[in-house]
């Protein structure tokens, strides 16, 4: 759930294999259907020397909130998960705008 002034105006945005994005609603609430996020391991030399790093589908920022076509946010799934929710189940975003 968005929390704003004008909450329609914000589009979340799934960034995956497929980009799906989604409108809210003008009470702010909106349900998104997580894609298939990807995920790498990292990759090592010899077992010991890191050469790239992995990426883990619920640490990455792949929830984009977007205003007016601009980002005015970048989520994890895990940051998501973390806010605070009201008695339907909905997490809460507050915008400050």
């Amino acid at each position: 759930m968005i929390v704003a002034r004008f909450p329609e105006h914000y589009v979340v945005r799934v960034k995956a294999s497929n980009t799906a994005e989604f409108p809210v609603s003008s009470d702010g609430r909106v349900i998104i259907d997580v894609p298939r996020l990807p995920r790498t391991d990292s990759v090592y030399l010899f077992d010991w020397i890191r050469i790239s790093g992995g990426v883990q589908p619920f640490t990455a920022k792949s929830v984009q909130l977007l205003d007016s076509g601009n980002i005015a946010a970048k989520l994890s799934l895990e940051e998501i998960a973390k806010l605070p929710s009201d008695p339907e189940g909905y997490h809460i975003l507050r915008m400050k705008k």
